[in-house]
């Protein structure tokens, strides 16, 4: 009913602007309950029938995790390290380092 009345107005030569944008706002929030329903009942939907995770999926996750860290690291001073912790404070470090770096290079030359 919304829709028709939006329009007859739209054709009405004498278009009321105010009546038209609160029908269309009117419209505009039903549709979005229904929408948001219809979101709510596929996630359900979803949750309940889609794809459940398998011991592979789980296991091939868990190699993915673990390549994704560093096993060693070559400091500056050419020493090895294997220690996650001695790695993390070292890549810490090298960042700090770094990022001084950018900002002191950049400063120097805004100041020419």
């Amino acid at each position: 009913m919304l829709v028709e009345d939006i329009e007859k107005i739209e054709k009405d030569p004498l278009l009321n602007y105010e009546v038209l944008d609160l029908k269309r706002t009117e419209l505009y929030e039903l549709r979005k309950k229904k929408i948001e329903g219809i979101k709510i009942r596929s996630r359900a939907k979803w949750i309940s029938e889609g794809e459940k995770t398998t011991k592979y999926f789980c296991n091939l996750e868990k190699r993915n995790f673990v390549s994704k860290c560093m096993n060693s690291l070559i400091n500056e001073s050419g020493v090895k390290i294997n220690d996650q912790k001695d790695i993390l404070q070292e890549t810490l470090l090298f960042s700090k380092n770094y990022i001084l770096n950018v900002i002191t290079q950049t400063l120097i030359y805004l100041n020419c």
